[in-house]
């Protein structure tokens, strides 16, 4: 192994464009988290008060160790990046997982189907029963069309 290889991969994990698609989205992503556990979120309602305080009092060491503690999840969850995107996108790659996740959804489908159905007698029906039948089934048909969209849309 030539060491000029190892270099070229440190100062490529290490370079800007690495900062930009990792470090940075993990510190923006846990910045919030570390917001609401400082202001007690996990126990009762979030004091942010208590938070700007505890921000306040850090030192220049407790400062780097946090830092650090975010970074190294960054750092070591790299080599996982397009493998846990395609989990996040597709889910799990398990065929019982996807069989499951695929009747759920149908069953949706088919419940609003069912939903957004006017009734047979529907032509028959006087004005008011047409507005209110009407009035039951659009928000259905709505989030029918919204969510499963017909082919060639």
């Amino acid at each position: 192994m030539n060491l000029t290889d190892v270099t070229g991969r440190v100062t490529g994990v290490l370079s800007s464009r690495f900062l930009l698609v990792s470090y940075l989205p993990v510190l923006a992503g846990a910045l919030p988290l570390v917001v609401l556990v400082w202001a007690g979120a996990p126990g009762g309602a979030p004091d942010f008060s208590g938070a700007w305080e505890t921000a306040g009092s850090l030192g220049i060491g407790e400062s780097l160790v946090l830092v650090l503690a975010l970074l190294v999840p960054a750092f070591l969850l790299q080599s996982l990046q397009l493998s846990l995107h395609t989990l996040w996108r597709e889910g799990p790659p398990w065929p019982w997982w996807r069989r499951r996740r695929s009747a759920l959804w149908r069953g949706r489908r088919e419940e609003l189907a069912e939903q957004a159905r006017l009734p047979a007698d529907f032509p028959s029906l006087g004005p008011a029963e047409r507005d209110a039948a009407t009035a039951r089934a659009w928000p259905a048909a709505s989030r029918l069309n919204r969510r499963f969209p017909p082919a060639g849309t």
